[in-house]
């Protein structure tokens, strides 16, 4: 008994010693999320951030206001982009399916953005999210690429061989077209506005 108390007395003294660097370990993470908070709400406070998540709402509002054919053209290849990776996706029954719907909802989101700043003639901002757009879209469109070849998948703690996904290629290339869409809109509005100061140049002259 003696033997054991001995050894139980220095285990007992290094966990006596061992809380002090627990307490301040729990210090220091809270102290690090007060300034990560401190910082985020001074950033929000001087910086005006673009709303990701739209308001269908809004979002009919603004498509009801484009009188491009391009940007309807964009929107209509987007959509069915979606509508086939989304059924695709659910169909297969892959365990991130809710990561797809995501990333659609977000680069929609970014997409009703831009149209946003092509109605209200935003000049500055609009090639931004143009280029965020497109970017994000041909990503996407490589992610979509690469999951339609079969592959061995855990499932219910067993090796299965997930059987190939042909239509995330077509909704891929739908993807793709509709980045390309995108892409040619603010290549002709940039044109037109090079065109447009050139005859204000040569009239002024």
């Amino acid at each position: 008994m003696s033997e054991l108390g001995e050894d139980e007395k220095p285990r007992s003294a290094e966990a006596q010693e061992a809380l002090p660097d627990a307490e301040a370990d729990e210090n220091v993470v809270e102290i690090t999320e007060d300034l990560a908070d401190r910082a985020l709400a001074r950033l929000k406070s001087q910086a005006t951030l673009p709303e990701v998540a739209v308001d269908p709402r809004q979002v009919a509002a603004t498509l009801k206001r484009v009188q491009s054919r391009v940007l309807w053209t964009a929107t209509v290849l987007f959509t069915a982009s979606a509508a086939i990776g989304l059924f695709v996706i659910t169909g297969a029954g892959l365990k991130d399916w809710y990561m797809h719907v995501g990333m659609y909802i977000v680069i929609f989101s970014f997409f009703v953005i831009y149209l946003k700043a092509h109605l209200a003639k935003q000049r500055l901002v609009r090639p931004f999210y143009a280029a965020i757009t497109v970017a994000m879209q041909l990503f996407f469109a490589g992610i979509l690429h690469d999951l339609v070849a079969a592959r061995e998948v855990l499932e219910g703690g067993a090796t299965v061989t997930r059987t190939a996904l042909p239509w995330l290629d077509a909704a891929a290339a739908l993807m793709v077209l509709s980045a390309v869409a995108l892409t040619l809109h603010w290549i002709a509005l940039k044109g037109r506005k090079k065109r447009r100061n050139k005859v204000s140049l040569e009239e002024s002259t």
